[in-house]
């Protein structure tokens, strides 16, 4: 049952629309799942936003949690937005979309990456340059392929237990 209901939401979010695809909702309405990118620069936390503090950008509804990170990410969005739409680092690197744990995340070089989860980002972390290097190099691509129609995994393939599928 548990796999059906993953499949069935993997699929609707298969065809959503185009415009949302360039920034990742984690599964929600809001982008990566509601947090604040703003705050991983100023209070080095992943802190929850708020409806009352919105803005819209690059087809994503994000949130902040005051006044003054939604004007700075207003004045300077590319500044503040996670690398890859906010889809998961480590899987970006091999051409996939995955969603994100907003804890999970890394401020490298003035930009902010996001990762599955707290492991897959220790083990990003091990060898980050060349993953930087390799979802550069893709991203492009993944994001394309999404808008035609492929998935975002909700986990990626290698955590399913084998012969399992989403």
């Amino acid at each position: 049952m548990r796999l059906s209901l993953s499949l069935s939401f993997a699929l609707l979010l298969s065809f959503s629309s185009p415009a949302l695809a360039q920034v990742n909702s984690n599964g929600g309405s809001t982008a990566i799942g509601g947090f604040d990118p703003v705050a991983y620069f100023t209070d080095h936390a992943a802190l929850r936003g708020a409806s009352e503090h919105a803005f819209d950008w690059h087809g994503g509804h994000w949130l902040f949690a005051s006044e003054e990170h939604r004007a700075l990410f207003a004045a300077n969005p590319a500044r503040y937005a996670p690398a890859y739409g906010g889809y998961c680092a480590f899987a970006a690197a091999d051409g996939r979309l995955v969603h994100i744990d907003p804890q999970a995340w890394h401020i490298e070089s003035g930009r902010l990456f996001l990762n599955y989860s707290l492991d897959i980002r220790r083990q990003w972390l091990a060898d980050h340059a060349h993953f930087i290097q390799e979802a550069d190099r893709r991203w492009p691509s993944s994001l394309e392929r999404r808008t035609n129609n492929s998935r975002i995994l909700l986990r990626p393939s290698w955590l399913l237990p084998r012969g399992e599928t989403e």
